[in-house]
């Protein structure tokens, strides 16, 4: 139990490192208010089914997102010879430039067989990449990682959204609540969870999926920053 504590932990401890950095917000983004305190439940939660999986159900313990692992393999990252310039920053910055990788291919259920209907996802480590990082305990990392699903939206718009469906995740009863808080979103949010779930790539072979990073990057940062 002191793994699973500590990974989840550990989560929730760096995304709100992020924010404690008083990076300005970009033009598209909006901080709500309560997103810290909806991070610490969220992992409160994750431990908690956890925990309840291990000691009532006598399951295993796996980490909660994706940890079932199909393959990983290495390869070489190319940035593209004819980048656009305005794309040309961070590792992008020189193009032709290759970089060594790990690739790890994963669904976000536990152990299955392959044909099960998921989402399949694609993580991918560079090495070899200078720079100062923003994690605070590896700020000389020279690593930088990319994350995708094949499926083009991630189900939840926020913090709040996101505890909602892990209360779901371990009680269905929930479901109702969730619904009347905000009928209209938190139902696309939940057909997005399903629409992820069954996804008709399912059975084809993992380099035939077509992947959707999981994260938004920002390429340009001197006029994108809020001013509010």
């Amino acid at each position: 139990m002191k793994t699973k504590q500590s990974l989840v932990f550990s989560i929730v401890i760096l995304s709100q490192s992020f924010r404690a950095m008083s990076t300005p917000l970009t033009k598209w983004e909006q901080l709500d208010p309560n997103e810290a305190k909806e991070m610490f439940e969220t992992g409160d939660l994750l431990i908690g089914q956890a925990r309840e999986n291990y000691s009532k159900k006598n399951l295993r313990v796996l980490r909660d997102a994706h940890p079932h692992a199909i393959a990983c393999v290495a390869a070489s990252f190319k940035v593209n010879d004819d980048i656009p310039i305005k794309y040309q920053t961070g590792v992008f910055s020189q193009p032709g430039k290759t970089y060594d990788s790990l690739i790890r291919f994963s669904s976000s259920f536990g152990p299955t067989g392959d044909n099960a209907k998921d989402a399949r996802g694609l993580a991918i480590k560079l090495f070899g990449v200078p720079g100062t990082k923003l994690l605070a305990d590896q700020p000389n990392a020279q690593t930088q990682d990319f994350i995708h699903i094949d499926h083009p939206i991630f189900p939840a718009r926020n913090a709040h959204q996101f505890e909602g469906i892990i209360k779901i995740g371990g009680d269905k009863s929930y479901i109702g609540k969730f619904l009347l808080e905000n009928p209209i979103r938190n139902a696309m949010a939940l057909k997005n969870l399903a629409d992820m779930i069954n996804n008709p790539n399912n059975g084809t072979g993992l380099l035939e999926h077509k992947y959707f990073s999981m994260v938004p990057y920002l390429f340009k940062v001197s006029d994108q920053l809020s001013t509010g």
